[in-house]
Formats: structure tokens, sequence, C-alpha cells
């Protein structure tokens, strides 16, 4: 296994990531990879086939934690590890008072923060969220793509056919609906559908 940690950087230089991962012989393609997210402590992607790179960035804020991963995601894009077609996001917010220097909710992740993490992620077809307390904002992210024409929607996950999102209760399953209908009707008239389901 490759293990790569990165410590409370705002900008990350990976200029060399790529090509020193595409010369390593013990890579494969993988088809799994997973994003967690352990709000005040850091954030990681983990190539989970056979568990062989794991890249993490040690920062408290949310947004700072979807930052350091949308930097990380898109320093591998060119490389032999952009063959995902399922990716699970999972988010941590069990630890009391993640960010003490902040108010509540002044570290939530902007839409476009969310998007830039999902660039990369332009053949995964599964996209699986753990861990309710994103999923609001991941689903006001996609809304905004409701907003472009056919060609603009499909600019973030254009190969996306299944999205699974976890809801704190049936209300918040309601809402969650509501918040991502645009983006679901945008992608079905694309001709591009995205069948949604929620759990609890």
């Amino acid at each position: 296994m490759i293990k790569i940690a990165l410590h409370n950087q705002l900008i990350i230089d990976l200029t060399h990531l790529a090509l020193f991962l595409s010369h390593c012989d013990t890579l494969v393609p993988c088809t799994n990879a997973r994003l967690t997210i352990r709000r005040g402590l850091g954030a990681s992607l983990h190539m989970s086939d056979d568990a062989i790179l794991n890249l993490g960035a040690e920062c408290r804020p949310l947004d700072w934690q979807i930052s350091a991963l949308a930097q990380i995601c898109a320093s591998l894009h060119h490389t032999p590890l952009s063959t995902m077609k399922n990716l699970e996001i999972v988010f941590d917010d069990s630890l009391k008072n993640p960010t003490p220097m902040l108010e509540p909710g002044q570290d939530e992740p902007e839409p476009e923060q969310w998007l830039e993490l999902l660039q990369p992620f332009n053949i995964i077809e599964e996209l699986r969220l753990k861990g309710p307390g994103i999923s609001s904002s991941f689903c006001q992210a996609l809304r905004t793509l409701a907003a472009s024409d056919a060609e603009g929607v499909l600019s973030v996950l254009p190969a996306l056919r299944e999205l699974c999102l976890h809801a704190k209760s049936g209300k918040h399953i309601r809402a969650l609906a509501q918040t991502l209908n645009p983006f679901v009707e945008a992608r079905y008239l694309a001709d591009e559908p995205v069948k949604v389901s929620y759990y609890t």
C-alpha cells in the first residue's frame, strides 16, 4: 500500500504525484474508491479494490476538507486510477465540537466546492453517500447543475446511473428529494437518467 498524508494545507502542490503513480508497477486500475471525511480531523481518498493507495489531508473545517480532496482527486484524473466506476463518500460527524473556533455551520462547503470535488469522476456510474450530515449540501450542489443546458448538467458525473443518499428521517428524505428533483428532471431530459434511492 502507498500512503501519503498532507497536513493542514489550503493549497496542495501535487504536481509530481500523478507522474510518480504512473511509474508504480504495483498500482493497477481501480474500479472502486471511497472518500472519507471526518469532520474536525481530516479527509482521505482510498482506492478500495486491493487497498493499494490512501491519500489523506489532515485539516479541521469541512470546507477545507472538501477543497483538499478536490485537489487530490484532480491530481489523479489522468492516471490509471481514473478508471473508477463506483464511488462512496463517507461522512463522520461524531466528533464533539470539531471546529471550536468557528460558529456552527460556518464551515459548510459551497456548491462549487462539491462540484470541483466530483469533476474528476467522469466515468463513475454508482455513487453512494454514507452519513446524512452532508446529504443536504451535496444535493444543493447537484441542483445548481439543473440551471444549465443539457451540456452543463452533464459537465459533472456524466456517466452516473445510480445515486444512493443517506437521510436522517423520512422528513429529511422528502426534503432531499425536493432539492434534487430539478437535477433528476434535467438528467432525464438530457437522455442520461439517474436513479435515486434513499435510506435511513
